[in-house]
């Protein structure tokens, strides 16, 4: 048995929460057919079973011999026997009594076989006659023999597969560094969870998908290193198919939608703290347990972005267990797989149609008479129709088009050390970070300056089991830094890229992460150069060996939101395939 699944995700396996998650489900049967073994093995000349002397009876199966012991190869030596029922042997001795039968055999005629043994082509003379003694009869083993060897060998038709039970189910997880947070808190969680799931009997008869909190939360006769898996959200498993047949070569798709509760954090892999999503395809092709496989396919989620730019607070101690099920599945024939791209086509050209009907109306002469602002706001409303559902991705991207350019002057109580101007505080992953530093006019004179894009995870001191500046420490995580000499420098600039692979902003009941650009200066206030000579025309100076320096940062808070590109999607393979069993 050999199904191929393939699971595609639409959107590279990265969803907002709040959104619709979908992917696409094929099984295929892809077994190979078996040649049929077509080797026959015969005894030679030599052997017992041909021993010197004439032959009564020649044939060496009986009528009984089955085909399936020819298939197999069995030597003639299995069956000797004779139509009426006696041993080769005991023919061979009753040969010397019989001397018309002998007389037949030494004029070389044929021996008489039954008529079931009787084949329509040509007699194969096993043992040539001469010598014009003792001569051996032509035997027809033609119905024995096998067929000549082709390149169009016959194979054994494959046979049409059986799964019994698939179904999907969404969870999410997280795990924290009991080193930094105190995990007890969350005991009371485990052990709901684990009360609220069903037996191991009825687990077992869904194809083992109910019980998957049990082996990740573990048990009490489990492994305790399970136990640590907390649950965010999970769903009752959807059943995809009940007894799908499969014929060789066929392939049957189905499609699988969910849509996700907002309040989800997004997948994070942290100190602190870390957030895992997967989904769980469950499939049962035999009354076996040992004919289950699970297997888990992980998804990305990015947090839900509202329309202001905040985002949803996600309560620790409260997971998500949906009860009912929410999702939706649909089988796809053949023309329902080809109908998406169709579809598509025909949307682009419509699109076309109509941008170029709009232009033939702006260059008719009755439009010229229109005011501007009535042409603005009738493409204003067309555009409001056309977008009455944002998405996230269309929130995130006019926050990032619209984000401010951020101005700051940065110093101390002795004076000014630089101002720093950033082209926007709030990008997506992928993006980058373009600012600049102008030192010229300032009264503090910066000899080196250190720009590193930092994200930090802040935790509630009601669960920390550190302090505030001992888990910043401990969690810092540098994802892109900018090092540069700026004495006598007027003025620099920096562009620091967010990782496709990181984590965009997000807040918990327990932890939050931040971003933040940190810049750190080298700073003096003696003059580094002094006059050595001079005159009318000319001033000679010379470096001092030694300076009074001294160091100060400064955060910069940026804000950083999910990827709607197609580099920031891909953190996981878009199609996943693998093989059953």
């Amino acid at each position: 048995m050999t199904i191929t699944v393939s699971v595609k995700f639409p959107t590279g396996g990265a969803f907002f929460a709040g959104e619709e998650l979908t992917c696409t489900l094929h099984f295929a049967n892809t077994g190979h057919a078996i040649e049929r073994t077509n080797a026959l093995s015969l005894p030679s000349p030599t052997s017992p079973t041909f021993a010197a002397g004439p032959y009564k009876y020649g044939h060496a199966r009986s009528a009984s011999a089955s085909a399936k012991q020819l298939g197999n190869g069995h030597a003639l030596t299995n069956a000797r026997a004779g139509p009426a029922g006696k041993s080769m042997h005991d023919l061979r001795d009753n040969n010397n009594d019989s001397t018309a039968q002998k007389d037949d055999v030494d004029s070389g005629s044929s021996v008489d076989l039954p008529s079931d043994l009787i084949s329509p082509r040509s007699s194969f003379d096993f043992y040539s006659i001469g010598g014009g003694e003792s001569a051996r009869p032509s035997i027809d083993l033609s119905s024995f023999l096998p067929p000549p060897h082709s390149s169009s060998a016959p194979s054994l038709p494959r046979k049409t597969e059986l799964l019994y039970l698939a179904t999907v189910q969404f969870i999410g997880y997280f795990v924290v560094d009991e080193t930094m947070i105190n995990g007890s808190e969350f005991d009371s969680i485990r052990n709901r969870t684990l009360r609220s799931q069903p037996n191991k009997a009825a687990s077992s008869s869904l194809s083992g998908s109910f019980g998957f909190f049990r082996g990740r939360l573990g048990s009490p006769s489990g492994d305790p290193a399970t136990r640590r898996n907390i649950p965010i959200v999970s769903t009752i498993p959807t059943i995809l198919f009940v007894d799908l047949q499969l014929q060789p070569d066929e392939k049957k798709s189905y499609t699988y939608k969910l849509h996700l509760p907002n309040d989800l954090p997004p997948t994070h892999r942290g100190k602190a703290i870390r957030f895992h999503y997967n989904l769980v395809l469950t499939i049962q092709w035999g009354l076996s347990p040992n004919q289950i496989r699970s297997t888990n396919l992980p998804v990305r989620i990015f947090n839900h972005v509202s329309s202001d730019g905040s985002h949803p607070v996600y309560d620790l101690m409260n997971p998500i267990m949906m009860t009912n099920d929410p999702a939706t599945t649909t089988p796809l024939g053949e023309d329902e797989t080809k109908k998406a791209p169709v579809e598509g086509r025909k949307e682009q050209e419509n699109q076309r149609k109509a941008f170029f009907q709009y232009v033939e109306s702006l260059l008719e002469p009755g439009v010229k008479s229109e005011r501007p602002s009535e042409m603005t706001r009738r493409e204003s409303e067309a555009y409001s129709a056309s977008h009455e559902q944002r998405t996230c991705i269309a929130i995130v991207s006019r926050l990032v088009s619209q984000s401010k350019r951020g101005y700051y002057d940065i110093g101390g109580a002795d004076g000014l050390v630089a101002r720093l101007h950033l082209l926007k505080t709030a990008v997506r992953l992928g993006e980058i970070f373009v600012g600049c530093l102008v030192f010229a006019g300032c009264t503090i004179p910066a000899y080196q300056v250190s720009i590193t894009l930092e994200s930090v995870e802040a935790i509630e001191p009601s669960i920390a089991l550190k302090s505030k500046e001992s888990v910043q420490r401990t969690s810092r995580k540098i994802h892109a830094q900018h090092h540069e000499f700026c004495a006598n420098t007027a003025r620099t600039s920096f562009t620091l890229a967010v990782p496709s692979l990181a984590t965009p902003d997000f807040k918990t009941t327990g932890v939050r992460l931040q971003w933040h650009l940190r810049i750190e200066f080298i700073t003096s206030k003696d003059t580094p150069y002094f006059t050595i000579n001079r005159d009318d025309r000319h001033r000679q100076s010379q470096v001092a060996q030694e300076l009074s320096a001294s160091s100060f940062d400064c955060i910069i808070p940026v804000t950083v939101y999910g990827s709607a590109n197609e580099l920031g999607r891909h953190m996981y393979s878009a199609v996943q395939t693998f093989t059953v069993p």
